[in-house]
């Protein structure tokens, strides 16, 4: 793995285990519910629901970040280790 590649995967590791990020993402999970549970009564019409849908997909995108990345990253790692083994055949 390029040390480039490696040094982003263990700096944004290295951040998730912060407390943080832990309230960020928390807030976040928290917004969600919240938008999620009153979009019926909020919205009023379409374009007010996809105002809404846009708020809910980032507090998504926030809440699944940290599994994204560690996947990504066990999947850079698991590609490289079946390379290595298809080069010593």
């Amino acid at each position: 793995m390029e040390r480039e590649v490696q040094d982003y995967y263990e700096d944004l590791i290295e951040m998730f285990a912060t407390k943080g990020w832990k309230i960020f993402v928390e807030q976040h999970e928290n917004e969600l519910d919240r938008l999620e549970s009153t979009a019926a009564a909020e919205c009023e019409n379409n374009d007010q629901w996809q105002t809404r849908r846009g708020e809910i997909k980032k507090c998504i995108t926030v809440v699944n970040y940290e599994h994204l990345i560690r996947s990504n990253f066990q999947n850079v790692v698991e590609n490289e280790q079946m390379e290595e083994r298809e080069r010593a055949h």
